[in-house]
């Protein structure tokens, strides 16, 4: 069985995808952009995810945590929601900002757009989750 040439790389570069989406994650926590904060997140979840399996999975495709298995996929399936998810709330505040009529937002208008962002970045991912959960359970006919 041949290694693979590709495998001290991949790891490495999923770490270093995780650390660097993380990375200016203060600050825009700070500055309330919400849906550049859940797009870090769901980013640096899934590079993390992808530095982990890499690594329990290393050459070989043996089950060999069944738990993380299950757990690895939500986490698969939950970003590849999340992060378009969250482009569409980046999207929707820049369109905001393009079409503001006035220049001060009170802060009562920043946790509404919070709350909404939250609901479409966190909820959105939660329901095809879970709708996946319920097909995957239903037995065929």
């Amino acid at each position: 069985m041949a290694l693979d040439a590709t495998y001290p790389l991949f790891p490495i570069f999923s770490f270093l995808g995780f650390i660097l989406s993380i990375t200016p994650l203060p600050w825009h926590l700070q500055a309330w952009n919400s849906g550049t904060v859940y797009f870090m997140m769901w980013s640096a979840l899934a590079c993390l995810n992808m530095f982990i399996n890499s690594i329990v999975w290393a050459d070989n495709a043996r089950n060999t945590a069944p738990i993380w298995c299950e757990i690895s996929i939500r986490i698969m399936l939950g970003s590849a929601v999340g992060i378009p998810a969250s482009s569409l709330c980046i999207n929707r505040r820049l369109y905001k900002i393009a079409n503001a009529q006035a220049v001060a937002i009170t802060r009562s208008e920043k946790i509404k757009g919070i709350l909404v962002d939250t609901a479409v970045c966190v909820l959105f991912p939660l329901v095809y989750l879970v709708m996946g959960c319920i097909r995957r359970a239903r037995p065929s006919i």
